[in-house]
């Protein structure tokens, strides 16, 4: 489980440890994937938001076997007429525990006294003010 944390230290409260997954940083932030993203216009206005992707490493498969995807969907698919869900090809296993985890980390924060808080030197830390 790939993240961007500009707030919490660990944004998912523990939740991917209790599945036996990890939170590891963004794999290559140069790519400006949060910059383009649907949440970048809520961070924009102060508004943390957790933004998650898959992260490189795939259970049952060797290390390298994700990072090699994802470089070939950006290479051959990504914003491109082929950039389709084909149900042949796509692996949907742990699906379910990413809307868990997701779920949890909501419930967990329905549940705050406090709004979660930028951590010192974001660029978006000055909107919350």
């Amino acid at each position: 489980m790939a993240r961007l944390s500009l707030s919490h230290t660990d944004p998912t409260n523990g939740g991917t440890s209790k599945q036996g997954r990890v939170t590891v940083p963004e794999a290559n932030p140069e790519g400006g994937w949060f910059f383009r993203s649907d949440h970048f216009n809520f961070a924009k206005k102060g508004v943390p938001g957790l933004y998650i992707g898959p992260g490189n490493d795939a259970i049952g498969h060797e290390t390298g076997w994700g990072k090699e995807q994802t470089a070939a969907y950006n290479r051959l698919r990504y914003h491109s007429p082929a950039d389709e869900f084909n149900a042949a090809t796509w692996n949907m296993d742990g699906m379910v525990e990413d809307i868990r985890l997701l779920f949890d980390v909501g419930y967990h924060l329905s549940n705050e006294s406090s709004f979660p808080a930028w951590k010192k030197g974001s660029e978006f830390k000055a909107y919350r003010k």
